[in-house]
């Protein structure tokens, strides 16, 4: 698990594939994450200039970390290629 600072810009990536490993981008691409106080924020690819698609198959979240603890990701796709893939960071307590 990643840890980061607070005031972090998080980047974080998935890479879609067919199951011949062939990468691939799905129709639609959301990028999820939630903060340790459990709130949600949910952004799609082509809505938001915080989820972008610098190549094909791969996809970037990017999200900047405000308080300390457990924060979950998720990217999931519909359309041609339906894939799901979530983890996790930490961000430290800062002493200022």
């Amino acid at each position: 698990m990643n840890e980061y600072h607070i005031g972090t810009r998080v980047e974080v990536i998935a890479r879609f594939a067919q199951l011949d490993g062939t990468p691939v981008n799905p129709t639609t691409v959301t990028f999820k994450f939630e903060d340790p106080a459990h709130n949600e924020t949910a952004l799609n690819f082509g809505e938001s200039d915080d989820v972008t698609n610098p190549e094909v198959g791969e996809f970037h979240g990017f999200f900047t970390v405000d308080q300390p603890g457990h924060w979950y990701y998720r990217f999931e796709s519909t359309g041609n290629v339906m894939i799901a893939y979530e983890d996790k960071i930490k961000v430290r307590n800062t002493v200022f």
